[in-house]
């Protein structure tokens, strides 16, 4: 069963960029990286959860694009790459605070993918005007989601000039961040009156990111999720209660939970819903072809693909 709630009364939600996670969503045409797995290294498709070693496993995927940019060529909207199972990139961020409790996300009930379940904060990585890695998304995801201005001095690393070999070094290091939030009147900081910026710390949960996949089938006009997902612990300084969060509007509530209650609802809720479904990952049917459905969508974690991909980050906290 779902812990109590333990949302914070400094906690409200403003209009803010839209969650980039959501299946359905057409409205933007903001672009992301597609890839392939080295065929050397992959002949076949991982299973979920695989390990992957960015800086010796990605190929860019060149697709035929309607424009003449040739920064764009291995490069598609979130939908199309569902529509065609293209892999891609994709960041989910533990926010955990100084009495080691984690931030659960619900989302609301007006989105159409998932609504009323619980998450991660989650975001891709998109291209805008600059080349955006994977530390430059999560700065987005805690300024869009949580309302701080984020900053930090990564910015002049030019050690590693490929991307995906820059995101694979940078992942495996400690890093910290520092925050401002922002204010609720007029959504900026008053002269004299600036908050005091926050230095919060990150590092990768796992070693590598790890190979997500989630076939939706006929129910979802067999979209298929491939996403090479970075798994990152965000600690903040101060208990939740301390400080100023500012949250995305669909955000519907949110929890603050302990690392072992954390633990524990989402393996209850993977006991309550067994058998919605075989999770993904090249897995094939009784004719030798490709699953083509992971199961419904069902639990307070929206299915058990998801689910599953929490759970690695979170017990390698425990």
């Amino acid at each position: 069963s779902s812990p109590s709630s333990s949302s914070s009364s400094t906690m409200t939600t403003t209009n803010t960029d839209a969650h980039k996670n959501d299946t359905n969503k057409t409205t933007t045409e903001e672009l992301i990286r597609i890839y392939d797995l080295s065929p050397t290294l992959y002949p076949k498709e991982p299973m979920h959860l695989t390990p992957i070693d960015p800086s010796i496993s990605l190929l860019p995927k060149n697709i035929v694009t309607t424009t003449t940019d040739t920064n764009t060529d291995n490069a598609t909207t979130l939908d199309t790459a569902h529509r065609n199972g293209y892999l891609h990139a994709g960041h989910i961020l533990y926010i955990l605070d100084a009495s080691d409790k984690l931030l659960f996300l619900q989302r609301s009930s007006n989105v159409i993918t998932c609504p009323n379940t619980w998450s991660f904060l989650g975001e891709h990585s998109n291209l805008s005007d600059d080349e955006e890695g994977g530390r430059e998304t999560v700065l987005r995801g805690l300024e869009e989601e949580l309302g701080f201005v984020a900053s930090s001095n990564f910015d002049n690393d030019d050690d590693h000039d490929h991307d995906d070999d820059r995101d694979a070094v940078e992942y495996a290091h400690a890093w910290t961040v520092e925050l401002r939030p922002i204010l609720k009147n007029e959504n900026k900081t008053k002269k004299g009156s600036s908050p005091s910026p926050l230095r919060v710390t990150v590092r990768n949960a796992t070693e590598f990111p790890l190979y997500y996949v989630r076939h939706y089938g006929a129910r979802n006009e067999h979209r298929v999720d491939r996403q090479l997902t970075y798994l990152w612990i965000v600690r903040f300084p101060k208990r939740h209660e301390e400080i100023d969060w500012t949250l995305d509007e669909e955000v519907e509530d949110v929890k603050w939970v302990g690392l072992e209650e954390a633990r524990r609802w989402l393996s209850s809720d993977a006991m309550a819903n067994d058998g919605d479904g075989d999770v993904g990952g090249g897995s094939s049917d009784s004719s030798g072809g490709e699953e083509e459905d992971d199961g419904p969508d069902v639990g307070d974690f929206c299915h058990e693909t998801i689910r599953s991909l929490y759970e690695v980050g979170l017990m390698n906290m425990i």
